[in-house]
């Protein structure tokens, strides 16, 4: 049985990071050698604990399936607006046909509405969902440019 729901960054963040390594091999757009998975858990938690951390998941049963997590802040540039600005969003392979996907952002998005005025979602041009995207009513804003430096390689 699929289900999802809200959870606590804490109580899920061992089993995010077991999902989180095939998502890595998956979709990294660095050499993976140079730029290895390593996330700042400390930041994570540190965040989590000023209630900024939002996280969403999917589960079969009791198996994490996916998640979405976004930091919830005011905008840099507009500080009177709240944003939740997602950082992270997965869903295994074997849950992409149908309609998992969709649910999973939709869920999210439709308890975040009543957090904040704007959400933003990021993704890979090589593993784009433009279309759940614009199903949901979101509108592309933004291109994002990408260039390893080598410094410190």
């Amino acid at each position: 049985m699929i289900t999802y729901q809200e959870e606590n960054w804490t109580d899920v963040v061992d089993e995010i990071h077991i999902l989180a390594v095939d998502h890595w091999k998956e979709i990294c757009a660095f050499d993976r050698e140079k730029v290895v998975l390593k996330p700042n858990l400390v930041l994570y938690e540190a965040i989590n604990k000023e209630k900024l951390l939002h996280v969403v998941t999917v589960r079969d049963s009791k198996e994490l399936i996916g998640y979405y997590v976004s930091i919830i802040t005011p905008h840099l540039h507009y500080s009177n607006t709240l944003v939740a600005d997602n950082d992270i969003v997965f869903l295994k392979k074997e849950y992409r046909k149908g309609m998992t996907g969709y649910k999973l952002i939709k869920f999210a998005v439709e308890i975040l509405k009543d957090k904040v005025q704007v959400i933003m979602l990021g993704m890979k041009v090589e593993h784009a969902f433009v279309n759940v995207m614009e199903r949901l009513n979101f509108k592309l804003t933004e291109y994002k440019f990408t260039m390893e430096t080598g410094y410190g390689c």
